[in-house]
């Protein structure tokens, strides 16, 4: 069997939030077209029509990122997923996104769960910590409507995972964040380093690859399950 990855960016570098360590934002400030907008019909169906093209025997993933994947619209995610769904043959498809959660409501999460969309939804921790690091464009915090994004995903029975920047500041509270994990019954969860921003390396709010432990062990920054007993 073959095997192929697209990690597709829907919306370019658009994003409805403001995160302080965004090191993509940077990159975009820099590069001679910033923005590319919403990709269009006729790119994604290439995109589609190569997998395809390798064969009936492919394994295809099709991961979707930002900037914000869901600034694209939903309705460009039905014309995907019906593309993907006229056109397969007996390819194996997988689907994931990785979003902030900000516009997920129950017509967003019924539909990710239809079409068995794996998704990864950002938090930063516990809210004081999450609302300063991942404001909205107004400036303002953004916990509120990601847990009630989660609460939509579980509703309809979508499969989701959290995803959570390590920044200095976080790193230096790995109890409090933990116990937020149980509190809200996340089961598995990612722990990635941030990067410095291209251009400004001031910027960084960390480069930490490890988090330290409170008896002062250090493990990798990242986490498969957090056991709930």
């Amino acid at each position: 069997m073959k095997h192929i990855s697209f990690l597709i960016k829907p919306a370019s570098s658009t994003c409805n939030m403001r995160c302080r360590y965004c090191f993509y934002a940077d990159v975009a400030e820099h590069r001679e077209t910033p923005n590319h907008g919403i990709m269009d019909t006729a790119t994604y169906q290439a995109i589609v029509d190569r997998a395809f093209g390798l064969g009936d025997d492919t394994e295809v993933t099709f991961a979707f990122q930002g900037g914000e994947p869901t600034c694209a619209g939903l309705d460009f995610f039905r014309s995907f997923c019906a593309y993907v769904d006229e056109h397969r043959t007996r390819q194996t498809i997988h689907l994931a996104i990785q979003t902030n959660g900000y516009v997920i409501e129950d017509t967003w999460a019924a539909f990710l769960a239809q079409h068995n969309l794996l998704v990864g939804v950002s938090i930063d921790g516990y809210p004081e910590m999450h609302d300063w690091l991942r404001p909205d464009a107004r400036g303002e915090g953004t916990m509120t409507r990601v847990l009630d994004a989660i609460a939509a995903l579980r509703r309809a029975g979508a499969d989701f995972n959290i995803l959570t920047v390590l920044t200095d500041q976080l790193a230096h509270h790995p109890q409090k964040l933990y116990r937020f994990y149980k509190q809200h019954k996340f089961d598995f969860v990612q722990l990635i380093h941030t990067l410095r921003p291209i251009w400004s390396p001031s910027r960084a709010l960390c480069d930490r690859t490890i988090l330290l432990r409170g008896d002062g062990a250090r493990f990798p920054a990242t986490i498969e399950r957090v056991p709930q007993q």
